[in-house]
């Protein structure tokens, strides 16, 4: 056999050594790309990283910051409060523009005064000044208080849709003229709404028998302002024979039929000049809603509607101008 023959003989087994070699590196070099991969996909998915698509994300961020931001808010709120506040000057002053100014002087309680003093020294009746003064407890006028007093008797009138000058003094006050209601209150003309004092001259006069009492053989056991059962008495309590006649304190009409758990059947009738007279614990009504009646008329009689005044039948009569109770007593 010659060299060259010999030498290219190759050992046994050495084919198969060299194909399982070759096998062995494939594999490796799989396992290595196959890792490399996951290495990039968790890479990928757990690292930060710049996504283009953010870009619309931060766009949203930088509008929604636009439109929070305080510094719009407290520009606007100022404006708002300003004009807020111009709006309830303006409502305020429209408001003064339509209340009077009737011709007044002020003056101040002296030690020893009472409500009727200083309305007789000044030639007015108490009730006027109760009125002019929207007092509502008799007890607040003390010494140091100062009190209006205005020109003449009067009260204070609200106009109506449809009011005038004329119809005002036609039906309230018919002894002035329309000039009168408007000197008297310093104001050209009327608005609905408008709050306006109306002089009755004549009152001062005519005070002292403007009402009468509404039992004429009754008793007066109970005045104004007296406590009973821990309240004060806003009118008087009268009693007397059981059947005797009720009668009206003044020429009026009947508006109202009350029934008071305590006081009783009673009738509201309404006057000229503000008045409301009130009676209760009633045992019979004569009169009915509507219906006007003269002083001194009949509209009821006394009876046992009511015990609440000492267990015994009784009328308390009140007497109102403009919702303030007055004392009965002072108008009679």
């Amino acid at each position: 056999m010659g060299r060259n023959s010999y030498d290219d003989m190759l050992p046994e087994g050495y084919r198969e050594k060299r194909s399982g070699s070759r096998g062995t590196s494939l594999l490796i070099a799989f396992i290595g790309v196959l890792i490399t991969l996951i290495a990039i996909v968790l890479y990928l998915m757990f690292t930060p990283h710049d996504d283009p698509d953010d870009s619309s994300v931060s766009d949203i961020s930088a509008v929604s910051f636009s439109v929070d931001e305080p510094a719009i808010l407290e520009n606007e709120a100022p404006e708002s409060r300003h004009s807020a506040e111009e709006e309830a000057s303006e409502v305020e002053y429209s408001v003064e523009a339509h209340i009077a100014s009737p011709h007044y002087r002020e003056y101040k309680v002296s030690a020893g005064d009472t409500l009727e003093s200083v309305a007789s020294a000044f030639g007015l009746t108490a009730d006027t000044l109760v009125n002019f003064n929207g007092i509502t407890d008799l007890n607040s006028v003390k010494e140091g208080s100062v009190l209006r007093i205005p020109d003449s008797d009067g009260s204070w009138y609200t106009v109506m849709p449809g009011d005038t000058p004329s119809s005002i003094v036609f039906s309230r006050s018919p002894e002035i003229t329309e000039d009168d209601l408007l000197s008297f209150n310093g104001i050209d003309g009327v608005t609905a709404g408008d709050r306006i004092f109306i002089p009755y001259p004549e009152a001062a006069e005519e005070a002292e028998r403007i009402l009468i009492l509404p039992i004429a053989d009754g008793s007066v056991t109970r005045r104004f302002g007296s406590i009973y059962n821990g309240e004060k008495l806003k009118g008087l309590v009268m009693k007397g024979e059981p059947g005797s006649a009720v009668v009206a304190a003044a020429d009026g009409k009947i508006q109202d039929f009350p029934n008071d758990p305590d006081y009783g059947r009673g009738i509201v009738i309404y006057h000229d000049g503000g008045y409301v007279t009130e009676y209760y614990g009633l045992e019979t009504i004569m009169v009915g809603t509507g219906y006007s009646v003269t002083q001194g008329e009949p509209i009821g009689s006394i009876g046992t509607s009511s015990t609440y005044f000492d267990g015994e039948p009784a009328v308390f009569f009140s007497v109102k101008q403009s919702g303030i109770a007055l004392d009965p007593e002072s108008l009679i």
